[in-house]
């Protein structure tokens, strides 16, 4: 068999083996190649690295300049909340200055807003650490204003600005935020004091604040600043409640010695006589249509209760039993008496004025036999909702059971007034009486009242003062107290303050108002917030 063979390759003239003529340089040129592309990236990389870095470096600055911006406004809206703390509410005014505000309020916002705060407009804080800083500014214009014949209600814009800058640095950041401050000055009602010290409203004892854990105070949203006992040494309290009376009679009343028997039996209806007015509950008519009510003497008892969508007033006079029922909704009055009953299609105005002192008086409910009794032990509503009613007294008012709106719940200790549309005045020692004497005055807590006490008025109390009958007791009031004197003992008085129902002319916290005219910053609060962008 014949070996396999392989054909001999001939050698290159040169003396190399031979290669084909399009591969030269390939290899020098890919290696030319990666290093020209591994070059062009690491250098990239670089300047992206360098880039990245100024970058974040800006983006952490601008962090730092709005957290700085935002500090200035945070600083400087606390500072004008602490200065409103500071502040000796309520402020008196001059009678001319107050006309002037009330004329006006456009042309004197610089002067009510400056008044108030009790220094010059703008303000501004500053502050900061090492080379960071910021300094806020607030500036103040008025927005809207309501005035009437007795005070003035001046809605004002308040706007905080704030520049953050860091030393060094020529880019800065700002911050802005649009707070709402509300000012009411002149003859103020007295439902705008959440807890008023009146000294001279009272029987010439100096009366000595409550400790704060006896008396708390709880204000809404924006109310921080009122969260404290106000006291004045100048009367307040009107000694005459003449808006509330003129109310109920449907005449004007211009001092307290217009109240003489003559004009208080014309009014009632009575045999013209300069004889003293009968003991008794007198429902007022004139020619509008139905007044309030008028009390002679004392009311053994005064029981508000709701039958249906009727509110009832139940008044008992020594051996006499007096009724007066009303329905908003059906436009529907009855008024009953020993010596028989009335049915209007017309509603009262819900006003009681007493000429003496109230027994007992609080929320109940009809028992077996239909009477009315009083409930001291349970939580039942006593005020219809939308009923604004107003009791005025001369002599003392004890309050012997819970005194609860319909529509108010209370969940853990706080109400809740969503559903509430109504409202209770209570100000003992508002009136003299066809008397002329001196009102005693005075708002008594019941020794039998209930030791958890639930209360929903404004309370005011001339003459002897806010005082707590018999075992300590916790009450919460929601509401205000106005008072010569707050005395509790071993009690505790939690006053939760929500202006919110107070609103409109038809208010009945509207009829008392102070004595004299007065500055009060009634809320601040904040609106918007504004960044750079």
């Amino acid at each position: 068999m014949r070996a396999p063979c392989f054909r001999r390759t001939q050698p290159h003239p040169s003396g190399g083996e031979a290669r084909p003529a399009g591969r030269r340089g390939a290899a020098t040129f890919v290696v030319l190649a990666l290093f020209v592309v591994f070059s062009s990236l690491g250098l990239g990389l670089i300047f992206l690295s360098q880039v990245s870095l100024r970058s974040g470096r800006s983006v952490k600055n601008l962090t730092v300049l709005d957290i700085l911006a935002e500090n200035g406004v945070k600083q400087e809206y606390a500072a004008l909340a602490a200065l409103l703390e500071t502040r000796p509410f309520p402020l008196t005014l001059d009678a001319l200055q107050a006309e002037a505000w009330l004329s006006d309020p456009a042309a004197n916002e610089k002067e009510i807003i400056e008044t108030a705060l009790g220094t010059e407009t703008p303000t501004s804080s500053s502050g900061g650490w090492g080379a960071h800083a910021w300094r806020g500014t607030s500036e103040f214009s008025i927005g809207g204003a309501e005035s009437g014949d007795s005070h003035l209600e001046a809605d004002f814009r308040v706007l905080i600005s704030s520049l953050g800058n860091i030393e060094g640095l020529s880019v800065t950041r700002s911050s802005r935020l649009e707070a709402a401050l509300k000012i009411t000055a002149g003859f103020v009602p007295l439902a705008f004091f959440p807890v008023l010290l009146d000294e001279a409203a009272g029987d010439g004892a100096p009366p000595e604040p409550p400790s704060s854990e006896r008396l708390v105070i709880t204000p809404g949203p924006g109310l921080n600043h009122l969260a404290r006992i106000l006291e004045t040494r100048e009367r307040l309290l009107p000694a005459f409640a003449a808006p509330a009376l003129e109310k109920a009679l449907g005449v004007k009343i211009l001092k307290p010695q217009d109240l003489t028997p003559a004009f208080l039996r014309t009014v009632l209806g009575l045999e013209v006589s300069p004889d003293p007015v009968p003991e008794g509950v007198y429902l007022v008519r004139h020619d509008s249509g139905i007044g309030g009510v008028y009390v002679q003497g004392d009311l053994r008892e005064l029981i508000a209760a709701i039958e249906e969508d009727f509110q009832v007033l139940c008044f008992r006079s020594g051996e006499s039993e007096y009724t007066l029922k009303f329905s908003p909704r059906r436009g529907r009055t009855e008024f009953s008496g020993p010596l028989g009953g009335e049915t209007f299609d017309s509603l009262p105005q819900p006003v009681v004025i007493v000429d003496g002192k109230i027994e007992a008086l609080g929320g109940g409910r009809p028992d077996g036999t239909g009477a009315l009794r009083l409930c001291p032990e349970e939580e039942i509503p006593s005020i219809l909702g939308g009923v604004r009613l107003t009791i005025v007294s001369s002599g003392p008012v004890t309050i012997a059971s819970h005194l609860i709106h319909q529509g108010v719940t209370w969940e853990s200790g706080i109400p809740s007034l969503k559903e509430s549309r109504s409202e209770l005045v209570i100000f003992a020692g508002g009136m003299s009486g066809q008397s002329g004497a001196v009102p005693e005055g005075g708002l008594f807590i019941g020794a039998d009242a209930p030791g958890e006490l639930k209360i929903q008025a404004e309370l005011a109390a001339a003459g002897a003062g806010f005082r707590l009958l018999g075992p300590a007791k916790n009450i919460d009031l929601l509401g205000t107290l106005q008072a010569s004197s707050i005395r509790l003992g071993e009690s505790r008085l939690e006053v939760h303050y929500d202006p919110g129902p107070l609103g409109g002319e038809d208010s009945a916290a509207r009829l008392l108002r102070t004595e004299s005219p007065v500055l009060i910053v009634t809320s601040l609060k904040p609106r918007a917030w504004r960044d750079d962008e």
